[in-house]
């Protein structure tokens, strides 16, 4: 069995050492979905004169009570029993469909907001990034039927790249890596993995993608950068340790 410390409990020291070497995601996600290491068993720990055979016994006949996603679960579930009451102030077929499908993935904005509210208890922070299609409608009719409005696309901590906020509390600088399987806006565009996207006020750039066509360069119209940052934490950290 190696040595190689590969998660923070491995270093026998407790959980304070992970404030020195970073926040494992991929371990606390694992926490909650029961995956990973706690699937295969990767994450016992041989006792001291455990031979290999008796833990390979073990680990093979492991169980495994979750009660981390229950006490998430718990904190959350109760937010979102009943749906959200919202009244339109105009009768405009795009608002309805905005929030009937919020991701072009067929998410709705309250189960989309519900797994905002879970990545925070889980991560400690969720990004949300108010984002729009390349190539504008030619009419309104083009605009609903092909759905050509904006959509939200979910980031996890691990996905920013680069931040900068100015002297104001402005956020100036917004650069992200993202996957198509968790955006589902994205794949609409055909954009593939290991894509960047860097936002600035005047701009925004896209890195990576499989099709030419989807890189550049694009004027960003809004003036301001369309993110929103979702934190349980009072601290002022832009990714707050989990």
């Amino acid at each position: 069995m190696s040595n190689t410390i590969e998660y923070p409990y491995q270093t026998g020291r407790g959980w304070i050492d992970t404030t020195k070497s970073g926040v494992n995601y991929t371990f606390l996600k694992d926490c909650y979905y029961g995956s990973g290491g706690f699937q295969d068993g990767r994450y016992l720990i041989p006792y001291p004169i455990e031979n290999s055979y008796k833990f390979n016994i073990r680990k093979a006949k492991r169980e495994i009570t979750n009660h981390f996603q229950g006490i998430i679960n718990a904190q959350v579930d109760p937010i979102f029993r009943e749906p959200v009451g919202r009244i339109f102030e105009k009768d405009d077929p795009r608002v309805e469909l905005f929030v009937s499908d919020v991701d072009h993935k067929d998410t709705d904005l309250d189960f989309f907001m519900k797994k905002v509210g879970l990545q925070v208890k889980i991560l400690g922070s969720a990004f949300v990034v108010v984002d729009n299609i390349t190539e504008p409608p030619k009419t309104k009719l083009e605009e609903i039927n092909e759905r050509k409005i904006p959509y939200l696309c979910l980031l996890e901590p691990s996905q920013i790249v680069k931040w900068e906020i100015n002297e104001n509390g402005r956020l100036v600088y917004f650069s992200y890596s993202s996957n198509t399987a968790s955006s589902g806006g994205l794949k609409s565009q055909g954009v593939n993995n290991n894509v960047t996207f860097t936002w600035t006020e005047s701009e925004i750039k896209i890195e990576g993608s499989s099709d030419e066509s989807k890189n550049g360069t694009f004027t960003n119209e809004l003036g301001y950068i369309p993110v929103v940052r979702v934190t349980d934490t009072e601290t002022e950290d832009f990714i707050p340790f989990p």
